[in-house]
């Protein structure tokens, strides 16, 4: 198995020891939770205090929140704890939790610029993190239905997950401001200010249409109703990420129940509105739905209709990604040229993000109809992120 380059140097540095000493310890402090308010202060200000201040709390924060990763991992059932994928995830952790412990006190400008360095790297050498722990299962030699029914491990990838896309996210807003001061900008960062979803409905629909097309040679129409009228702010990765696997299911699904020849009398409809605490986006298709007692299956990690039962995928992915000839991935779909053909984790991690600030996903069925997909997002700033990530699990 090959590890990051960065984590092979930390090992040899600290003999592995350093981490095996302090992490566990420091799992057991609770995490301090945050507000896109918050984040966006740090963005709209742009100030050498500010700067400063938010990486001396980042700089004891996210140790803690990578902690309580690794102790997570160390725990997982059915040995999944020791399987490669899991190692190597682990690995990443720990090296991170020792890079950015070991770094001194954030009391200067230039100290927060070596700060927003590490993290700019840990970002890029985690991209992998979400399809290798999905690997894991898939990879099991127990037998698959069996874990993704556990309720156990779904819990916990769910509060896993979670954990993540804070972690991911704070250091992720830290990186674009300093990147926006050295070029003399403010206001860079994750949180738009004025968060136009129609804009980034549209950006997801030409990806994934185009993805569409190459597969199928086909695509059926989709249709844009936009009725927002405020503005909020909001990270706008994460609603293009939810609505990019909404798109996906509902494209593959009617490509795959309808045919070529009539697939302009079954599009695909999303509607954005907005009422005065929620802004809400609908995904409609007619793709032939999914039967009652089958639809809360789809909230288990790694369920899928897809060809991620066969084994050939996974073995190809698997192959890929421990050759180290991918990089800056989030997703098994930019890693197989089927990337509407996933490994069944894109509806349970996307339910993960509408969640964390305090929205929702949820599914509606019409068995041999189609299915409606319902994103709740909160307008309100102030909403913090989960303080304990088990209140995010199903």
């Amino acid at each position: 198995m090959r590890t990051s380059a960065s984590f092979r140097r930390s090992k040899r540095f600290f003999g592995g020891s350093y981490a095996k000493g302090s992490y566990r310890v420091k799992a057991k402090t609770k995490l301090t939770p945050v507000t896109i308010q918050q984040m966006h202060i740090l963005q709209k200000s742009g100030n050498d205090t500010t700067l400063i201040k938010t990486g001396e709390f980042l700089r004891k924060e996210i140790p803690v929140r990578l902690a309580k990763q690794t102790v997570a991992l160390e725990n997982l059932p059915y040995g999944l704890s020791n399987s490669q994928e899991v190692a190597t995830v682990n690995d990443l952790n720990k090296d991170a939790y020792n890079r950015i412990t070991m770094m001194g006190e954030v009391k200067s400008k230039e100290d927060a610029q070596r700060l927003g360095e590490v993290f700019h790297d840990i970002l890029n050498t985690h991209y992998l993190v979400v399809p290798l722990l999905n690997m894991a299962i898939h990879q099991s030699p127990y037998d698959r239905k069996t874990l993704i029914a556990c309720p156990f491990l779904t819990s916990f990838i769910g509060s896993y997950f979670t954990r993540r896309i804070g972690i991911r996210l704070v250091m992720s807003q830290y990186v674009k401001v300093l990147q926006g001061l050295s070029e003399s900008k403010t206001g860079n960062g994750e949180i738009h200010e004025d968060c136009n979803v129609g804009h980034i409905v549209k950006e997801a629909l030409n990806e994934v249409v185009a993805q569409c097309g190459n597969i199928y040679g086909f695509s059926p129409p989709v249709q844009l109703v936009n009725k927002q009228s405020v503005k909020f702010k909001y990270p706008g990765r994460h609603i293009k990420l939810i609505v990019v696997e909404l798109l996906r299911n509902s494209l593959r699904a009617t490509c795959e129940s309808r045919s070529r020849e009539n697939i302009q009398e079954f599009p695909i409809k999303v509607v954005i509105c907005n009422g005065n605490s929620d802004l809400s986006i609908k995904v409609s298709d007619m793709g032939g739905g999914i039967s009652r007692d089958q639809l809360d299956t789809v909230w288990n990690y790694g369920s899928t209709s897809g060809p991620a039962a066969r084994r050939r995928i996974p073995n190809e992915v698997s192959g890929k990604i421990f050759n180290d000839q991918l990089k800056h991935i989030d997703t098994l779909a930019a890693i197989h040229q089927d990337s509407l053909a996933k490994l069944g984790y894109g509806l349970p991690v996307a339910r993960c993000y509408a969640r964390f600030f305090g929205g929702e996903l949820e599914l509606y069925s019409i068995e041999g109809h189609g299915l409606d997909a319902f994103v709740h997002l909160k307008l309100a700033a102030h909403v913090m992120e989960p303080f304990d990530a088990k209140e995010n699990a199903v």
